[in-house]
C-alpha cells in the first residue's frame, strides 16, 4: 500500500513445512524453532483445506501472527476462524479463497493478498477487534453492506482491487477511520450524501483511478492531512479548486504527474482535462439561489449561446462540469 501508514509487523518469520492436511495428522506444528525465536510471524505453506473431511479436528498454532502462503481456502468462515482463537494478525497471501465471511474476537489486522476474493462479509453482530483490513483483488469490487459491523475499524486498504463507485457512506460509520486507500482500482465515481464528514480521516489515496471530480471536497473530510491525485482525468476547473484547498488546509499533496497527454494540460504538477468553460471574476458574481435548505447554496451560471449552468458550491466545496447543461 502506498500510505504513511504500516500494518505493523513485529518482523518475524515461522516457517511450517506442511504438504496440505497430510496423513492422518491435522495438527499444524511449528517445527522451525530457530526460525521461531528470531521472526516471530508462524508461516504456512500449500495448505489445501478443502481436502479436510472435517475442520473441527484441525488445529492451527497458538501464535498471535499467522500468515497462510498458497493456501486454498474456497471458503473461509466462522468455523476455521474460531481456530485461531490467540491470532491477533491474520494475512492469506497467494492461494486462493474466493469467499470470506469474517467473525473472530482476538483478529486485529486482516490482510487477503492476492487470493482472488470476491466476496467479504461480516458475520451479522458488531465486531470491535478488527482495526486494519487490507484486500487485494482484481475480483472484488462488491462493498457488503454487512461491513457496518466492523465498529473498530481504523484502516481501510482495498487498492488494486476492481471497483469502480464507492460511496463514502458506507464508511461513515466507522467513527475511528484514519486512513482510506482506493488507490489503483477503476473509479469513475467517489459518492458521498450531503451531511457526511470522516472527521478522523487524515490519510486518502486516489491515484490510479478515472476521476473527474470528487464531489463535496474538503468538507467531506475536514482533519485531511496527506492525499494522493495523480493518474486520473480530473477537470481542470476541479484541480484550481483542489489545489488551493490543499494549501488553504495544509493538506500534503503526495505525489505529482510527471507527463500529460497531447489533449491535457499540466495544472500545477496535474494533468486535466481542459474545462470549456474558464470562470473568471465576472462569472463569479452571478450568483443565484439553485436549492432551500443549505444542501446546494449557489449556482454559477454561464451564458454559452443556449446553455448555462456550470457548476454548483456548497460550502467550501465546489463541482464544476466541463460540459454546460442544456435549458
Amino acid at each position: 500500500m502506498q500510505a504513511i501508514w504500516s500494518l505493523r509487523w513485529t518482523g518475524v518469520i515461522l516457517l511450517l513445512s506442511v504438504c496440505g492436511v497430510c496423513g492422518d495428522d491435522p495438527v499444524f506444528r511449528c517445527r522451525d524453532y530457530l526460525r521461531y525465536l528470531t521472526l516471530n510471524t508462524c508461516i504456512i505453506q500449500n495448505v489445501d483445506l478443502d481436502a479436510a473431511s472435517d475442520l473441527g479436528e484441525l488445529s492451527f498454532p497458538r501464535e498471535t501472527d499467522l500468515e497462510f502462503r498458497n493456501a486454498r481456502f474456497r471458503f473461509l468462515g466462522v468455523e476455521l476462524f474460531q481456530l485461531m482463537g490467540d491470532t491477533r494478525q491474520l494475512t492469506l497471501r497467494g492461494g486462493f479463497t474466493r469467499e470470506i465471511i469474517f467473525w473472530s474476537v482476538s483478529i486485529e489486522v486482516l490482510r487477503v493478498i492476492n487470493t482472488d476474493l470476491v466476496m467479504f462479509d461480516v458475520l451479522g453482530e458488531p465486531n470491535y477487534s478488527l482495526k486494519q483490513l487490507a484486500i487485494r483483488s482484481a475480483l472484488f469490487s462488491r462493498w457488503s453492506p454487512s461491513m457496518m459491523y466492523l465498529k473498530a475499524l481504523e484502516v481501510i486498504d482495498v487498492a488494486y482491487c476492481n471497483f469502480t463507485y464507492f460511496d463514502l457512506d458506507r464508511v461513515g460509520g466507522f467513527k475511528n477511520l484514519r486512513v482510506l486507500d482506493l488507490s489503483n482500482n477503476k473509479l469513475q465515481a467517489l459518492h458521498s450524501g450531503p451531511f457526511l464528514k470522516l472527521e478522523r480521516l487524515e490519510e486518502l489515496y486516489l491515484q490510479g483511478n478515472q476521476l473527474e471530480f470528487m464531489w463535496r471536497f474538503p468538507d467531506v473530510v475536514p482533519g485531511l492531512k496527506y492525499i494522493t491525485v495523480s493518474d486520473n482525468r480530473w477537470s481542470c476547473n476541479w484541480v484550481v479548486m483542489a489545489r488551493n484547498t490543499f494549501w488553504l488546509m495544509k493538506v500534503t499533496l503526495m505525489d505529482s504527474d510527471y507527463s500529460c497527454g497531447a489533449v491535457w494540460e499540466n495544472s500545477g504538477g496535474l494533468c486535466c482535462k481542459p474545462s470549456k468553460v474558464v470562470l473568471n471574476v465576472e462569472d463569479t458574481a452571478k450568483l443565484d439561489p439553485y436549492v432551500q435548505g443549505g444542501v446546494l447554496d449557489i449556482l454559477i451560471e454561464e451564458n454559452d449561446n443556449e446553455t448555462q449552468a456550470v457548476g454548483a458550491e456548497m460550502g467550501n466545496s465546489a463541482v464544476y462540469l466541463d460540459d454546460p447543461i442544456a435549458v
